[in-house]
């Protein structure tokens, strides 16, 4: 659910490689406070 600081962000049904670049890509994005 957005906004919930227990989700994960990333569907269960991406595994492997993509799941890691995608992690990766959601962990560098600079976010407005409040959000996320």
């Amino acid at each position: 659910m957005p906004n919930n600081p227990r989700a994960g962000g990333i569907s269960r049904r991406i595994e492997g490689d993509d799941r890691t670049e995608l992690k990766e890509a959601l962990a560098s994005l600079e976010l407005p406070e409040g959000m996320g």
